[in-house]
């Protein structure tokens, strides 16, 4: 399932209340940045807890990448997160934007 109508289900928002591609992206880049630095994480230590490359962590926070859903999930996890408490807070940041 998309992205997109991820966050329509988990968050039961209207399509029609959703931004654009580009600025939901960006904006999950941003909120990936600021916890994975609330950690002190750097992108190698992120990268190795989800067995990916640091390449792969810098282009989803620069919003050059679009996350799987597997990879919200295994990031959620390195974050301690819940993956609905991460999709929540970027539909959050989108609504304060």
């Amino acid at each position: 399932m998309p992205f997109r109508l991820w966050l329509v289900f988990l968050q039961g928002i209207s399509l029609l209340e959703l931004m654009e591609d580009k600025e939901i992206i960006t904006a999950y880049g941003k909120l990936l940045k600021e916890y994975r630095e609330r950690l002190n994480l750097s992108q190698e230590a992120l990268a190795d807890l989800i067995d990916s490359h640091p390449t792969h962590i810098s282009r989803l926070e620069n919003g050059h990448k679009q996350p799987t859903l597997v990879t919200i999930f295994k990031l959620a996890a390195a974050l301690d997160l819940k993956p609905e408490g991460y999709i929540k807070a970027i539909s959050e940041s989108l609504r304060k934007e």
